[in-house]
């Protein structure tokens, strides 16, 4: 399962979620519910968890607002 996959990645139990635009990425991991946590604004905690985040097989772009957006392969989904 591709989202599990991505928590793994992620290092936490994060929301998984599919974008509301197909050009935002294939899928989002929201970061508003960290903001308490962290205290920082999701665009910050976003930006912070994308360079932690390491290119794979799984992930082959990243990229942040305040979410975190994740490209899939083509072939890893089949």
């Amino acid at each position: 399962n591709i989202k599990e996959e991505i928590k793994k990645i992620m290092g936490f139990d994060c929301n998984v979620e599919m974008p509301k635009k197909d050009n935002m990425g294939d899928f989002s991991v929201p970061c508003f519910n960290l903001t308490t946590e962290e205290n920082k604004n999701p665009v910050s905690i976003a930006a912070s968890l994308k360079d932690q985040i390491k290119l794979s097989k799984y992930f082959n772009k990243v990229e942040n607002i305040s979410y975190i957006f994740i490209r899939i392969p083509l072939l890893t989904l089949v």
